[in-house]
């Protein structure tokens, strides 16, 4: 196989989801899936994909054996993370969540992800300390995390 096709395959990939196009993109996953099932970008894909659907059971699947394929993928130890919050394993998700940051510690949606965790378990200094990082990215919070953080306070 021609090396530079994984790459040529993952930019189109996240061309498709920039510009909003998932059934495209879902088939292309599957697509991609049926090839090589033990292609971690592919599984990662479907996991968020998944997610975003509110299929979180199936995303954690999918999330998880991204993760077995390819332990130092980010994208899909926050993928986790998020599936965990849904699932209510806080904990969980605040160590994963915690191993993206320390990855890649200036890409703020894996600190809002951490930012949600600390707040889902109670840990004030946690959440106020993710909180500081992010007003220094000026992103902006979901208005549900944002009270939840203002409840905390």
């Amino acid at each position: 196989m021609n090396a530079a096709l994984p790459d040529i395959w993952k930019a189109l990939l996240e061309l498709d989801m920039t510009i909003k196009n998932p059934a495209f993109t879902e088939t292309d996953v599957r697509s991609q899936l049926r090839i090589d099932p033990e292609n971690a970008l592919a599984n990662y894909l479907m996991g968020s994909m998944l997610l975003a659907r509110g299929k979180v059971k199936e995303a954690e699947v999918f999330a998880r054996r991204a993760l077995e394929l390819e332990p130092g993928l980010v994208q899909a130890q926050d993928t986790l993370a998020c599936v965990l919050l849904e699932l209510g394993r806080f904990e969980k998700a605040a160590q994963i969540a915690g191993q993206a940051v320390d990855a890649h510690p200036d890409f703020p949606m894996y600190r809002v992800t951490l930012l949600r965790a600390q707040v889902k378990l109670g840990n004030r200094d946690g959440a106020l300390q993710q909180l500081k990082k992010l007003s220094e990215s000026r992103i902006a919070l979901p208005d549900e995390l944002q009270q939840e953080i203002k409840a905390m306070r």
